[in-house]
């Protein structure tokens, strides 16, 4: 439903993500480390971070759980959550939103 809804220019963007991805198993030891770090009960230094941090995130991401959002959000001091309704894991559809988004973060913190 997502793709549908998709800008031309968007489309061809996920296209060239997609085939830059691929083959997919010459990063499946990076894969695996990933989601071992995001569905883990593993605990990070996230306090740690002493810079100024930006987290996008969609509600409906299948890759990542919102909740590991949450809890960087939480965790990292100084940060920003902002978050999409859809999008899945590239925020797609909201190119205009997370660019401003972004382009906002950006002028206060650079």
């Amino acid at each position: 439903a997502v793709l549908k809804s998709l800008t031309q220019g968007e489309k061809e963007w996920v296209k060239e993500v997609l085939h830059i991805f691929h083959p997919a198993s010459k990063r499946y030891p990076g894969i695996r480390n990933d989601q071992k770090a995001t569905i883990s009960d593993k605990q990070y230094d996230l306090d740690r971070i002493n810079l100024p941090t930006l987290i996008l995130h969609s509600l409906d991401d299948s890759l990542v759980d919102y909740d590991f959002a949450k809890y960087a959000h939480v965790n990292i001091p100084d940060s920003e959550l902002i978050t999409f309704p859809s999008g899945g894991h590239f925020l797609l559809g909201h190119p205009e939103q997370y660019r401003e988004v972004l382009a906002g973060f950006l002028k206060e913190h650079v």
